[in-house]
């Protein structure tokens, strides 16, 4: 899979029910999912997407790994991929600036033979800080070819988990994108990095 900016997926968009090697399962879901017409005035998807999972660690160990450098540093990066913080003010307002650099020999052939920067930078401003069970930012969509940029809403939900005794479960409310292409790639990326964090709790 070769990622882009936000860790979107810009190859097919895979399915939407996944099992990670540990068996933890990853989903993802429209809401209450309708055709109308989007931010364009065109038709796509107008409900929120939902993707969650349990991540088996407490909240406050996952709230950490969301919300620090070091913790965003080891896992929103996708494979191939390295992710460095900038800058990080955790209040509502504030902003998260990080770069996304491709470093795997695959990765970089891949984004220099479709005329692609080998590092992102990206901006998310939080809207929501309530540790360690809410957290809810906008992130500047300004990397779609052809396309003004725009603000996208993601609030995340961090409950405890009703089938994995001391887990976290995860609940990624997300808003579609311009079309249904983007919005699928976004999901597949996002459900990436959910089992990457999960992927990084195993390795304690």
């Amino acid at each position: 899979m070769t990622t882009g900016a936000e860790g979107m997926n810009l190859n097919e968009p895979e399915g939407m029910d996944r099992n990670d090697a540990e068996g933890t399962n990853v989903s993802a879901r429209a809401g209450t999912e309708r055709v109308g017409t989007n931010r364009d005035g065109a038709e796509g998807t107008s409900a929120n997407i939902v993707i969650e999972g349990d991540v088996p660690a407490p909240r406050e160990r996952v709230w950490e790994l969301w919300t620090t450098p070091e913790g965003i540093g080891r896992w929103w990066a996708p494979e191939g991929f390295r992710t460095e913080v900038e800058q990080l003010d955790l209040v509502p307002g504030g902003t998260l600036l990080y770069t996304m650099t491709a470093v795997d020999e695959a990765q970089v052939d891949f984004m220099r033979q479709h005329g692609m920067p080998l590092t992102t930078r990206s901006r998310k401003t939080f809207t929501e800080v309530e540790p360690p069970f809410r957290l809810a930012y906008s992130s500047l969509i300004d990397f779609v070819p052809g396309h003004e940029p725009y603000e996208h809403l993601t609030r995340v939900d961090l409950t405890p988990s009703s089938d994995v005794e001391g887990a976290t479960h995860v609940t990624m409310h997300v808003e579609p994108l311009h079309d249904r292409e983007w919005t699928d790639r976004l999901v597949t990326g996002r459900m990436n990095e959910l089992e990457n964090l999960v992927r990084v709790v195993d390795e304690g």
